[in-house]
């Protein structure tokens, strides 16, 4: 049966394996094939033994019940990437019916993997599109045209006999697209990320032109689709970027509100994933071959439809000023004085610019004070305080909890704690989670420049928190010097150090590094002086921002324009990155090892010699190493996304419980 266009790729697969099998084609009314039942009703009045659908096409027939959706004999999927949570859905319904998933772009002629999807296939977070069809070669390639290993993101090359001889009158596009590959032939480069599972099946990761960025964050939309269609009340999602918010188009029935939305994808995803918006659709909008047509979904405005009830609007001076200020920083309608700024969307650097506004109507406030009183109504009375002696800070409660002590989490190289909320939403309640924010992302505020006086301010910041040990110091990425030479300063025995995927030892030369700490001090020399003198940056030193720091469209041009505080924020990641390159170097000619407990909590997706090196340095650094435990993911990813976030969080969360004795 066919419900897509003959001319399209999809409907020619489905008119050739007809044609060359001597089957009978369906062509189903095009007025009517979104409408589950009649398609349901015609598949089985006319006993039709195989269909081939589109994944979004099919989430929106599921009112017809999955059991009625797979033909007699099977079910083809294909087009685009089939949710996981779906596709064992389907496996549970079609009972001995087959369901298999296929993959293959038009240059290839079509198709080039395939899979039958099983209970046995679909054990991890995605729907694998297979492995090589006959007279086809997979290749999983780095940027360098290198193979990966075994479950390390790459981009898929495909050769064979399909592959197309190029784009006709197009030898710029032919030359981008085609390659030559290894042993001779040619390979289509597909731009999709991808990576090859133990068992020689490949998963499809996502499109690399399909990873946005927002408010500095590289995001994959898919993942968070795949969250979003694993509640129960979602049957199709699409998630997309709009003016750095995202915004997620939904359709389901009995969808919860916004506030309960946040809450269930904040406690499976970190919160810059957490879209800002969620629209409501009677159905996914498509193009005439099936897939998702982008122009077609409604453009979110400024609105909040969250606010339908239980809004309470600011009545004194103050909370007028702060919900403008809130309304403005995060582009949306209104402000209400219960509402939460970071569940509206707000985060480290936008906290800053909050600060920088309020700062301007010469009142004092710091970053924390926002973190510690996140709703507007919470925050006038601290605005209406007289300040005695204001004082920077960089201790931020992103947890509240009991009276038992809290675990310390350092910064990471972005200087900024937000991070972390994915790992501490996986503790058991009651559990107090304080971070360690970097100083200098405001004007008054100067940043600290090495890892030792890092090390020293945060640890009396500690202090005042928790007066005596035993500490819990935790970071991830660059954050791990700063914990590690906190517990140093902390004494022997006082504090225990946990790493979340540390930081990571790549070998270089002594003239790499020195070079590369000579540019970092000449860009960071160029920022400041942009900063204090109010002027855009060199071209020269812009462009090499700009390729060094990447950022979205809003935040190149914030840089352009020579907004300081974006400069500030990529001051310090230049800073932070600067101090971790030193006191790397200085841990080799330190005279004694450290000799309290380190935990290392490695991602097992990093290629092995990264590992491998990792390892080695904290063995030099470490004297007793004997706890090194692995998570999903890479360093990139490991407190970012589900798998790795969830795993990480629970065996903190029982490290924590053991603390307590629990």
């Amino acid at each position: 049966a066919l419900l897509q266009p003959a001319t399209t790729d999809f409907g020619n697969t489905v008119l050739f394996t007809a044609l060359t099998t001597g089957g009978c084609l369906h062509f189903l009314d095009p007025a009517r094939i979104t409408d589950g039942g009649y398609v349901a009703g015609y598949f089985r009045a006319n006993a039709i033994d195989y269909v081939k659908l589109v994944p979004s096409h099919l989430a929106g027939l599921l009112d017809a019940g999955l059991e009625h959706l797979v033909p007699a004999r099977g079910l083809l999927l294909g087009g685009e990437a089939t949710p996981v949570e779906l596709a064992r859905d389907l496996v549970a319904a079609a009972g001995d019916r087959v369901v298999a998933n296929h993959y293959g772009p038009t240059e290839t002629t079509i198709g080039v993997a395939a899979t039958q999807l099983t209970t046995d296939v679909l054990t991890g977070a995605t729907t694998p599109i297979g492995s090589a069809l006959p007279n086809t070669s997979l290749h999983v390639l780095d940027a360098m045209l290198r193979p990966v290993p075994i479950g390390v993101p790459g981009e898929l090359y495909v050769g064979g006999a399909g592959v197309a001889r190029g784009y006709r009158a197009r030898p710029d596009l032919t030359a981008e697209r085609f390659v030559a590959g290894a042993g001779g032939g040619r390979w289509y480069r597909t731009g999709d990320v991808v990576r090859r599972r133990p068992d020689g099946l490949i998963e499809f990761l996502g499109r690399g032109d399909d990873q946005v960025k927002v408010r500095g964050y590289r995001i994959e939309p898919a993942e968070i689709v795949a969250v979003l269609t694993g509640h129960p009340a979602i049957s199709a999602a699409v998630v997309l970027p709009s003016e750095q918010r995202l915004v997620a188009y939904l359709v389901g029935a009995d969808i919860p509100d916004v506030a309960a939305l946040r809450a269930y994808v904040g406690a499976r995803l970190p919160e810059y994933m957490i879209p800002a918006v969620f629209v409501e659709l009677n159905a996914i909008p498509l193009t005439g071959n099936g897939k998702l047509d982008r122009a077609a979904l409604p453009t979110p405005g400024s609105e909040r439809p969250d606010l339908a009830e239980g809004y309470t609007a600011p009545s004194t001076p103050t909370e007028e000023l702060l919900a403008g200020i809130w309304a403005d920083v995060l582009g949306i309608e209104q402000v209400g004085i219960r509402d939460n700024f970071f569940e509206l969307g707000g985060h480290s650097l936008l906290a800053t610019q909050v600060i920088a506004r309020i700062r301007a109507t010469g009142r004092e406030m710091s970053v924390g004070d926002l973190f510690d009183h996140p709703t507007v109504a919470g925050l006038a009375p601290v605005l209406q305080e007289p300040v005695e002696a204001w004082r920077p800070r960089s201790a931020v409660e992103i947890r509240r909890g009991g009276d038992g002590p809290p675990i310390f989490f350092v910064h990471s190289g972005t200087g900024g704690v937000t991070d972390y909320n994915g790992i501490a939403a996986q503790f058991a309640g009651g559990q107090r989670v304080i971070a360690m924010q970097s100083r200098g992302l405001t004007d008054d505020e100067e940043p600290l420049t090495t890892v030792e006086e890092m090390a020293r301010v945060y640890l009396e910041e500690v202090r005042a928190i928790q007066p005596e040990g035993p500490y819990l110091f935790a970071a991830w990425s660059m954050g791990g010097y700063v914990a590690l030479e906190m517990a140093r300063q902390a004494g022997p025995g006082a504090a225990d150090v946990i790493l979340v995927g540390p930081p990571r030892h790549m070998p270089r030369s002594r003239r790499m590094v020195r070079r590369q700490r000579a540019q970092t001090r000449k860009l960071v020399g160029d920022i400041t002086r942009a900063i204090d003198g109010g002027t855009p940056l060199p071209d020269g030193a812009e462009r090499e921002l700009l390729d060094i720091w990447q950022l979205d469209e809003q935040g190149v041009a914030a840089v352009k324009a020579g907004d300081t505080g974006q400069l500030r924020a990529a001051r310090i990641n230049l800073l932070n990155t600067l101090a971790s390159l030193e006191y790397r170097m200085r841990m080799g000619r330190r005279g004694a090892r450290h000799e309290g407990r380190v935990v290392l909590l490695m991602p097992q997706d990093d290629p092995a010699e990264v590992q491998s090196s990792t390892l080695e340095q904290w063995r030099a650094t470490v004297a007793d190493l004997r706890e090194v435990h692995s998570f999903p993911g890479t360093h990139m990813t490991l407190i970012r996304e589900d798998a790795g976030a969830e795993a990480a969080g629970r065996w903190l969360s029982e490290e924590l419980a053991g603390r307590r004795g629990e």
